[in-house]
Parts: structure tokens; C-alpha cells; sequence
């Protein structure tokens, strides 16, 4: 899952999927979100990931995006 935006007048990319270990009984969903910042020659990398095997994750996964969608840079 794939969105193109833009945070604080930069182009970003945000895209969630679900991460697992191997091996291991972990895993759960995640949001990463890449920003290019060209006038400073780099790109910033942001991710979050839950591990809540109890919990429901929506509220969890909407709280992570809001935070990272807020960066300001």
C-alpha cells in the first residue's frame, strides 16, 4: 500500500503493510513514511511499528500515523 503526498511542503511517500519475524510468534502492522528533502540533499526515512498482541491495532496504527504525518523539518 502506496500514497504519494506531501508533508511540510516536501514530497513524501507513505505506505503501511504488516511486518513479521521468522522463527518467532511476532509480528504486526507498520507505517513508513519517506520524505526527500532535495535543497539538503537527503531523504529522511520515518517508521513505526506495533506489537500489541492483546490489543486491537486501528486506534494504535491511526495514533502512529497522526504522529509521523506531524513532522515538521
Amino acid at each position: 500500500n502506496h500514497l504519494p503526498l506531501k508533508i511540510d511542503g516536501l514530497d513524501a511517500n507513505l505506505s503501511r503493510g504488516i511486518w513479521i519475524m521468522t522463527k518467532e510468534f511476532m509480528g504486526g502492522p507498520y507505517i513508513n513514511l519517506v520524505i526527500d528533502q532535495p535543497a539538503k540533499e537527503r531523504v529522511v526515512f520515518l517508521e513505526g511499528f506495533i506489537y500489541a498482541p492483546a490489543d486491537k491495532k486501528r486506534k494504535l496504527m491511526r495514533r502512529l500515523e497522526q504522529m509521523l504525518l506531524s513532522v515538521k523539518l
